[in-house]
């Protein structure tokens, strides 16, 4: 009896070391798939917009530069010494007025003795008329005192020449700029004395790629901005397109005449230039925020509804490769990798990769005009 006693508690012992041995084995091996089983990543939260089917106006932007219709440094033609400044910087002139004399003592004196060499020489050719005409003298000696006549009269204009070019005057109304004429300086031929700029129109000088040529023509409406004025829209017209292409870098010269009435546009400033076309479009458009622009090509994240790992619903991020067309305030147009109604991420791109999950969190709405945030 105790023999069977014995035999049946040692039996238990060795069932619980052996039980004990199999669930640790199961327990081992059930950690180990668990700590190796494919497991996501923490979501990153970022925030989206929906992409949109919008119509636009089909449009065309360029940049260049503002430049005067007409513009002049004022010089003299001829030297001499400054006489009378008759203008102060920055002032509006009309075509005509005077703006430096230059000091003419000399022309005038040569003026008073030309002018008794022509009274003289008058004399003497109407002598010599009455004398031809009685028949005292030869054609020839009535020929030459006319001459001599004539002689004295061009003498007179060619000073009287001098002496106007010696009078400096605006060849245009306009705007005059610094003055670098001082009272008693000498300036030779061709010296500047100021800068003449006519303010009331300029020309907005933009290059387009040769790709683009076929669909602008002269007489297109232009809308130009500059970044002084960045609320203020100008309004202008092509007036002229270079029949060249440069043959470097294959663009062409577009000249947009721009109205100026208040002369708030300067010469020399940078333009922001819109083309409108003639003709509207159909086109999927998302925010500028959402492209992922590289080298290697342009690109955006769209959230996409996707389970977990344990076959929870979660939302996962694709990466995508997109075609972008123009550009309409904080909207880009995509022809290609996105379609109308697809929810695309616009801020949080930097923490994310092909396939990671995400939370969406559109608290925070973005500036108006970029886009509409999802709610």
């Amino acid at each position: 009896m105790r023999l069977f006693i014995r035999l049946f508690i040692a039996s238990v012992l060795l069932g619980g070391v052996f039980g004990g041995l199999w669930w640790f084995n199961n327990f081992r091996d059930e950690m180990i798939r668990q700590a190796f089983a494919p497991k996501d990543p923490p979501p990153a939260t970022v925030s989206t917009a929906r992409a949109l089917n919008e119509t636009w106006q089909r449009q065309i932007e360029a940049v260049g530069t503002l430049q005067a219709i007409q513009s002049v440094d004022v010089a003299p033609q001829v030297s001499g010494i400054v006489n009378e400044i008759a203008f102060e910087p920055g002032q509006k002139v009309k075509k005509g007025d005077v703006l430096v004399r230059l000091d003419v003592a000399v022309e005038a004196a040569d003026i008073k003795r030309l002018e008794a060499m022509r009274r003289m020489n008058q004399l003497t050719f109407d002598r010599a008329r009455q004398l031809n005409e009685k028949q005292f003298s030869s054609q020839a000696a009535l020929d030459q005192a006319k001459a001599t006549l004539d002689q004295s009269e061009a003498d007179m204009a060619r000073i009287r020449a001098l002496i106007d070019q010696k009078i400096v005057r605006a060849p245009f109304s306009g705007v005059l700029g610094v003055r670098y004429a001082n009272l008693g300086q000498y300036v030779g031929p061709g010296t500047k004395l100021v800068g003449l700029q006519q303010l009331d129109t300029l020309y907005a000088n933009l290059t387009l790629p040769e790709k683009r040529l076929a669909e602008i023509k002269v007489g297109q409406s232009v809308a130009i901005k500059v970044d002084t004025f960045r609320d203020r829209e100008f309004t202008g017209r092509i007036s002229t397109i270079d029949p060249q292409i440069d043959q470097l870098n294959r663009m062409v010269l577009v000249q947009v005449t721009v109205d100026n009435p208040d002369q708030l546009l300067r010469p020399g400033m940078f333009a922001n230039a819109v083309i409108s076309l003639d003709r509207a479009e159909q086109l999927v458009a998302i925010p500028k925020t959402a492209i992922d622009f590289s080298l290697y090509g342009d690109s955006v994240y769209v959230v996409v509804d996707s389970t977990s790992a344990d076959g929870k619903p979660i939302k996962r991020v694709e990466r995508r490769p997109i075609t972008v067309g123009d550009q309409k305030g904080g909207l880009v147009a995509v022809s290609k990798g996105v379609a109308a109604g697809d929810e695309v991420v616009t801020a949080g791109q930097v923490k994310l990769q092909n396939n990671v999950p995400v939370n969406v969190d559109n608290a925070i709405a973005l500036k108006p005009g970029a886009a509409e945030p999802l709610r």
